[in-house]
């Protein structure tokens, strides 16, 4: 067993980002965007925090940009075709920009932007497949690569696309007694107009190489 200490690390979760089993992201201070919803108009003083890289096995940490005041990374990343992929909130002009980060190359680019006041802070993120920006709420509200909105149950959640299809699952409680509940969860695949085309029993889950399982 070897233990390896860096120096240049933040004293916070050190986390690997799902689809790879090399990179680990961790933040000085961790943010979801929709923390300043009700508050980004009058927030003093304006938050920010700084995002970093780790690799293994090479033990190199990378920081993409410098901490700056009123700008907030949000800890949600994602991971895609050998980039790193986030949500970055600028409170000071009023935009969420989300940025790719090249693991190879170490170039950093944006990839689109968008007025706070057009989308939907709560749960913004990046999914795949193909890249896509989206928030969900009481629907699911996709920005990028075009705009649209699926209606979702209050007992449904979107997991991602794939091959033009819309994968949710719900989650659901049947009464059995006053003090007793069965629980189970279904799979549901929705084409772009929010049409059921198939439903079933099982949880659809994530594996650590990004690739899902319904079971």
């Amino acid at each position: 067993m070897e233990i390896q200490q860096i120096t240049n690390l933040y004293q916070m979760d050190l986390e690997l980002i799902v689809g790879q089993l090399e990179w680990y992201v961790t933040f000085d201070k961790k943010y979801e965007l929709y923390d300043f919803i009700d508050s980004a108009d009058f927030l003093r003083p304006l938050p920010s925090n700084q995002v970093s890289f780790y690799h293994y096995p090479s033990g190199k940490v990378y920081t993409p940009f410098a901490k700056q005041v009123g700008v907030v990374i949000d800890e949600r990343v994602s991971f895609f075709d050998d980039c790193i992929y986030f949500c970055v909130g600028d409170f000071n002009q009023g935009l969420v920009t989300i940025y790719q980060y090249q693991m190879r190359s170490k170039e950093l680019s944006e990839i689109t932007s968008f007025s706070m006041a057009e989308i939907c802070l709560y749960n913004l993120q990046v999914g795949f497949e193909p890249l896509m920006i989206f928030s969900e709420n009481t629907a699911l509200d996709i920005y990028y690569p075009e705009r649209l909105t699926i209606e979702l149950k209050p007992n449904e959640s979107f997991v991602c696309k794939k091959d033009g299809k819309y994968y949710f699952t719900a989650w659901v409680e049947e009464k059995i007694s006053d003090d007793d509940y069965y629980c189970y969860e279904l799979y549901r695949i929705k084409n772009k107009k929010g049409e059921l085309v198939e439903e079933g029993r099982g949880m659809i889950t994530q594996l650590p190489n990004g690739n899902y399982i319904i079971g």
